[in-house]
C-alpha cells in the first residue's frame, strides 16, 4: 500500500466519521446568531488564529464551518474542504458554504484579494526605491551601470527592465 506524509494511503476516500447527537446539535445552535443583512450566521463561539468558528465534539476541536455543513447535508470526505461563499470566516450559515479542494481555496482567495502581498517598497527586503526602479526601468543607462549606481544584482536590474519585477509600477507584464 502507498505511504502518504507517513500514513498509510486509503483506497477509498473516507467521510469524516461524525456522531452527531441532538445535544450537540442543540449546543451549536446556541453559539451563533443570525446576521439580518448579510444572512451570515455569526459563531460566538471560540475561534482559531486565522477567525474561523471552532468547536470541539467529542474533546475534538474541529471547525465549526465544517459541522455546519455536516449537519444540514450529511457526512463531508476528507479529501474535500468547506469554502465560504460569504468570505466571512465567523459564518456557519450553511447556505453560505460550499465544498471544494484547496485549489479552489487558493484561487478564491487570490480572486478575493485576501492576501496581502506587499509589493515595491512595501516589502521588507525592498532595497530600491519606486524613483530608482522608474530610472532602471528608462534604459538610459547600462545594466551594469545601474547596478554600480544602486548597489543590487545584474539581474535585478534585468528583471526590472524585461518586466520581471516591480511590474505594479512599471506597468510591464513578462
Amino acid at each position: 500500500m502507498k505511504r502518504i506524509r507517513g500514513r498509510k494511503a486509503n483506497p477509498i476516500l473516507r467521510c469524516e466519521a461524525l456522531s452527531i447527537e441532538p445535544a450537540v446539535q442543540e449546543r451549536f445552535d446556541d453559539k451563533y446568531i443570525p446576521e439580518p443583512n448579510s444572512g451570515c450566521w455569526i459563531w460566538l463561539g471560540s475561534v482559531d488564529r486565522g477567525s474561523y468558528a471552532r468547536i470541539a465534539i467529542n474533546s475534538k476541536n474541529r471547525k465549526a464551518s465544517r459541522i455546519s455543513y455536516a449537519l444540514h447535508y450529511g457526512s463531508v470526505r476528507t479529501d474535500k474542504l468547506v469554502l465560504h461563499k460569504c468570505d466571512n470566516p465567523y459564518c456557519v450559515n450553511p447556505d453560505h458554504l460550499y465544498l471544494g479542494d484547496q485549489i479552489q481555496n487558493m484561487s478564491d482567495r487570490e480572486r478575493r484579494q485576501r492576501v496581502a502581498r506587499p509589493r515595491g517598497v512595501n516589502r521588507y527586503n525592498a532595497v530600491l526605491t519606486e524613483e530608482q526602479v522608474l530610472d532602471i526601468f528608462s534604459a538610459r543607462l547600462t545594466r551594469y551601470e545601474y547596478r554600480d549606481k544602486y548597489k543590487v544584482a545584474y539581474s535585478t536590474v534585468t528583471r526590472i527592465q524585461v518586466g520581471q519585477m516591480w511590474t505594479h509600477l512599471t506597468g510591464a507584464a513578462s
